[in-house]
């Protein structure tokens, strides 16, 4: 009994290792105006919203690179790196991305 007490206790006491990754989109010359805010939007809706995820980006010339993170209750796990890239490999209008590694945030 007296083992199961400590145990509890030092998992309650353990801090969760707070973990984020990085996404890089490019979208590519032919998009129309406008057309990379849609892509965005829908990235958010169909992707990150179910999986209760969030996106901190900043644009470049042709695409978007930002951090996926996981509200404070949250950890973040190879599977949602997995739905990340799975969603970019599945649009035609992305030519290229990135799914970076989990690190500590």
């Amino acid at each position: 009994m007296r083992g199961r007490k400590r145990l509890r206790k030092k998992l309650e006491n353990r801090k969760i290792e707070k973990t984020v990754f990085d996404v890089s989109l490019e979208f590519g010359a032919r998009l129309p105006d406008g057309a990379a805010n849609l892509i965005v939007e829908q990235f958010r809706k169909e992707c990150l919203k179910p999986a209760d995820l969030l996106f901190y980006a900043k644009p470049t010339g042709s695409g978007l690179n930002g951090t996926i993170d996981i509200p404070s209750d949250g950890v973040l796990t190879e599977e949602h790196r997995g739905l990340v890239a799975d969603w970019a490999f599945q649009q035609e209008e992305i030519d290229s991305y990135c799914v970076g590694q989990l690190t500590r945030k």
